[in-house]
């Protein structure tokens, strides 16, 4: 439910995105909370892994305006008996706006890889935005899954750049960055095959695979 009207952000969001880019709010209201008390207050408490929650807390703030159309795992559990209803279950939770925006921002589409396939019907996509976010005059790389099993939440923002005339080159830089992140830390595989391709092309996105996996068998 939509409970308050806000120019851009609430304070909480202002005290969180200020902390993750590690400037001042850019909100001059009293009594700023601390970028860790306005976490705990919009309800990211201990489920990241891997991540931080205030990388999941910006990408949702990011990519509110489009949370409803980001891979979306589901299944369907059949009844058992003529009493029993069949059940829809979802991995990505739509949540609900937490204002009303003056000013919406625009995620634009980058791409979708597909990290593996465990079993038919069963694919591990990650779509990646960028989105301009004005007063910190800033475009934030956030990578979206169908559901949390990996890192606790389905999207986090992995990475920030400021206006360029070279907007991809900017972009795909930040999703190498989180991919070779993933291999050092993780030790993660090459993705295997690419969903959709958006203002990242196909050639630069398998340029990039590469480029972060040149010593694995194609």
């Amino acid at each position: 439910m939509t409970v308050k009207s806000v120019d851009l952000f609430t304070k909480e969001e202002h005290a969180v995105i200020a902390g993750w880019l590690n400037i001042e709010p850019k909100c001059d209201v009293p009594n700023m909370p601390h970028a860790w008390d306005a976490l705990d207050e919009l309800g990211y408490r201990g489920k990241a892994s891997g991540y931080g929650e205030d990388d999941a807390a910006v990408a949702d703030m990011v990519l509110e305006r489009i949370n409803d159309t980001l891979p979306q795992w589901a299944s369907v559990k059949i009844r058992k008996n003529d009493d029993e209803e069949a059940v829809i279950i979802r991995g990505r939770e739509v949540r609900a706006r937490l204002a009303q925006r003056k000013i919406e921002l625009v995620p634009k589409y980058l791409m979708t890889i597909n990290w593996a396939d465990s079993g038919p019907g069963f694919s591990w996509p990650v779509a990646y935005h960028a989105t301009w976010v004005p007063l910190y005059n800033e475009y934030i790389v956030t990578q979206s899954t169908d559901c949390p099993d990996a890192f606790g939440y389905c999207d986090f923002a992995i990475g920030h750049f400021s206006a360029t005339d070279d907007f991809v080159t900017a972009a795909a830089n930040a999703v190498k960055e989180d991919w070779e992140w993933q291999r050092d830390e993780f030790t993660q595989l090459r993705w295997a095959y690419l969903f959709g391709s958006g203002l990242i092309d196909e050639a630069t996105s398998l340029r990039l695979r590469e480029e972060v996996w040149d010593d694995e068998p194609a």
